[in-house]
């Protein structure tokens, strides 16, 4: 499971040594291994620069001049990726919020991570475009010639009662996990052995990784084909998923206290799908980096308590008043919840959204 923000890191970050199909009938062909690491990558950086451009509408020209003039947009043609789809839409301040992202953290994926992503892209990449293009020509040919003599597999629709069932189990399990503080709950709507790759991560037994906050009923799902250009056989440690499916909701809460009516988020939840023995399972893919990981704090019906049990009547007083003066980033408020309490970023803002909604009381 991933949100949003974290998607786009992971995309990011994944070495590109991936394969362009996992159908075995083409499997005689050897693109380049990277060749879907490229299109991710490439992806993911078109989506960095149009959040770049609509969140600092001030410097899009330069943002947009940068990307057009790396070798982004030929490669992206080649794969007939070209489309722009916004990651989120609404005001400056919906989008940061719908992100996940402050004001300053944005700031510094614009002007300093973009700008490295795409030199590295085209350090790595820029010099081989009519290499990858013959390859990637090949693998056409091939892909059309395995769909010529493959049987046609079942479709798959968003209607189907198999989706409906899982995602009420990952609805319930999810709510259960969360009351519980106990992941492991969730981890067991997995296939067996997804999770064996998580092994040599410290702590990963108790899959914090996994949390999230309860998905409510009303929650929509969209499921699509995984592309053989999405991730490579070696990222996941059983079958390669053969659908992606997305849970997404709104999220409100009352914040006149702190002088902004209502806060709206727009999670969303991504899910890796496995089609076999005429089911969907749930898979997830593998630590790149399992030394580097750092745990925070899993989000749970415990750590909301122990975050408001915290708050005096002096927080009821100071965060609205931080609030109102920085309302896009809240950075007055989660400096002070950080400096006085220690809160992460989550525990700030299960602070600031209890303490905003006026259907809550203050403590004497």
């Amino acid at each position: 499971m991933l949100k949003l923000p974290q998607l786009l890191s992971f995309f990011l970050t994944i070495v590109v040594s991936v394969s362009a199909t996992s159908q075995p009938l083409i499997r005689q062909k050897s693109p380049p291994p990277e060749m879907g690491g490229i299109l991710i990558l490439g992806k993911s950086l078109q989506r960095m620069t149009n959040i770049c451009r609509n969140v600092f509408p001030s410097q899009a020209a330069v943002y947009e001049g940068i990307y057009q003039a790396s070798s982004i947009p030929r490669y992206l043609a080649l794969f007939k990726f070209e489309a722009k789809i916004p990651l989120v839409t609404g005001s400056r301040d919906e989008q940061l919020r719908a992100l996940g992202m402050s004001e300053e953290e944005a700031n510094s994926m614009c002007s300093t991570e973009l700008m490295q992503h795409i030199d590295g892209f085209d350090r790595k990449y820029a010099h081989r475009h009519e290499e990858i293009e013959a390859s990637f020509s090949e693998l056409k040919k091939s892909i059309s010639k395995a769909k010529q003599e493959a049987p046609k597999p079942t479709k798959a629709s968003t209607n189907d009662p198999r989706f409906d069932s899982l995602v009420s189990k990952i609805k319930e399990t999810s709510k259960l996990s969360f009351d519980s503080a106990n992941w492991a709950i969730f981890a067991d709507l997995y296939e067996p052995g997804t999770f064996d790759c998580w092994k040599s991560v410290p702590n990963a037994s108790d899959f914090g990784f996994l949390a999230l906050h309860p998905i409510p009923n009303d929650a929509t799902y969209k499921v699509e084909k995984f592309t053989e250009f999405m991730l490579s056989n070696g990222v996941f440690s059983n079958q390669k998923p053969t659908h992606l499916m997305r849970i997404s909701y709104q999220h409100s809460s009352n914040a006149e206290r702190c002088g902004q009516g209502e806060r709206k988020r727009w999670p969303s939840h991504y899910f890796f799908l496995v089609n076999r023995d005429d089911n969907y399972h749930l898979t997830h893919y593998c630590p790149q980096n399992p030394s580097e990981i750092e745990w925070g704090v899993p989000v749970s019906a415990a750590m909301f308590s122990d975050t408001i049990n915290h708050l005096d009547a002096s927080d009821w007083k100071i965060v609205p008043k931080e609030v109102k003066l920085d309302p896009s980033n809240e950075r007055g408020a989660r400096d002070y919840l950080r400096e006085k309490y220690g809160f992460n970023p989550k525990q700030a803002t299960v602070a600031i959204e209890h303490i905003c909604n006026p259907e809550n009381i203050s403590p004497q």
